[in-house]
C-alpha cells in the first residue's frame, strides 16, 4: 500500500492539493495581523545638471485591519470549507487505491491458482492419452476415444494458455494499481 501511496501520482496530486488548501487557510489568518512598511527613495534635486543635490526620502507605516474582520472571517471559512472537500478528496483517493491494489492483489492470487489448476490438468490429459492410446495398442478400445483423449489434451493445452495470460494481465493490473505500471511495462 505505502509504495501505491507513494507512486501513484493521482494521490500526489491529492496530497498537493491539500497542502495548497493548508497554505490558503494560513495565508488567510495572517492578513489579520497588522502590516508594516517602510519606504526608501533616493534621487536627484535641482534645476540644471551642474546644480543638483542628493535626496533621499525615509517612510514607513503601519496598518491594522480594524473593520475587515467580518471579510477575513468569512474567507478563513470559505478556505476551511475548500480544505475539508480536499481532505474528503484525499481520503476517497486513498480508499479507492487500498481497493484497487486489494483486488489487484486477489486477482494474482487467484490467476496462479488458475495457472496451477490448468497445469494439473494438462499433466492429467496427457497421462490420459497415453493410456488411452495403451488401450487402443492392446485392443481394448477404438479410435474414438483417443481422438477424444487428443481433444481433451487440446482444451487443457488452451486453458493453460489462458491462464498464462490471465496471470499476465492480473500482473499487469497490480502494476497499474500500485503505479509501478511505467517502470514494469516499457513501451
Amino acid at each position: 500500500m505505502k509504495a501505491a501511496l507513494t507512486a501513484r501520482p493521482d494521490y500526489r496530486s491529492a496530497e498537493a492539493n491539500v497542502n495548497a488548501a493548508e497554505l490558503h487557510v494560513r495565508s488567510i489568518k495572517a492578513t489579520r495581523l497588522p502590516t508594516v512598511q517602510a519606504r526608501l527613495s533616493d534621487g536627484q534635486s535641482g534645476s540644471t545638471p551642474t546644480h543638483n543635490v542628493n535626496t533621499y526620502a525615509l517612510g514607513g507605516s503601519i496598518e491594522f485591519p480594524i473593520f475587515t474582520g467580518g471579510r477575513i472571517r468569512g474567507e478563513i471559512q470559505e478556505a476551511e470549507g475548500a480544505l475539508r472537500e480536499a481532505q474528503a478528496a484525499l481520503d476517497a483517493n486513498r480508499s479507492q487505491i487500498e481497493a484497487d491494489v486489494q483486488a489487484a492483489v486477489s486477482g494474482v492470487q487467484w490467476a496462479v491458482q488458475e495457472l496451477e489448476t490448468s497445469g494439473g490438468n494438462l499433466n492429467l490429459s496427457r497421462q490420459e492419452l497415453d493410456l488411452t492410446r495403451e488401450r487402443f495398442a492392446q485392443g481394448i478400445c477404438d479410435n474414438t476415444e483417443v481422438v477424444n483423449a487428443q481433444e481433451r489434451l487440446e482444451q487443457s493445452a488452451d486453458a493453460r494458455i489462458r491462464a498464462q495470460y490471465t496471470l499476465g494481465l492480473a500482473r499487469a493490473n497490480l502494476a497499474r494499481a500500485t503505479g509501478t505500471a511505467e517502470k514494469t511495462y516499457r513501451k
